[in-house]
Parts: structure tokens; sequence; C-alpha cells
């Protein structure tokens, strides 16, 4: 898990030092979000940790902005 972590974290930086201001925030949601799902999940408990963290939403928003960013539509819209 630590590996993971520290190889998502180099991927992180690299493209929020490469994004636009709308693709970095987002990014940094994202990476707030896997924070807390990572802390909710290494919490000692009895097995019914709450993870009711938004991740999808925030990686959705990202997506969106990075596809801004790279100036990349989606099919069948407009820009």
């Amino acid at each position: 898990m630590e590996a993971s972590e520290n190889k998502r974290s180099v991927l992180f930086e690299t493209f929020v030092l490469l994004s636009h201001d709308a693709a970095a925030t987002a990014a940094h949601a994202v990476n707030r979000r896997t924070w807390e799902l990572l802390r909710a999940a290494r919490e000692p408990g009895n097995g019914t940790a709450q993870l009711d963290i938004p991740l999808v939403e925030a990686l959705n928003g990202l997506h969106e902005a990075a596809r801004s960013d790279l100036a990349i539509g989606r099919a069948g819209r407009v820009r």
C-alpha cells in the first residue's frame, strides 16, 4: 500500500505542476478525498468504519477539468 501511495503522490505532484489552475484545483480535491479514505481505511476499529467519502465525485470533477485543460470535449458536445 505504501509503494502505491508513493507512486500516486509523485503522479499527483507531476499533474499539478503541468496543469492549469482548474485542473490543479480538482486534483487537490481528489488528493484530499484520497487521504481521507486512506486514513479511514487505516483506522483500527471493529470493521464498521464509515467510508462515506465522495471520492468518485471528486474524480469526475478532475476528469472534466483535465479534459478541458487538454481541450478534449465529450462526443456530441459542441465547444
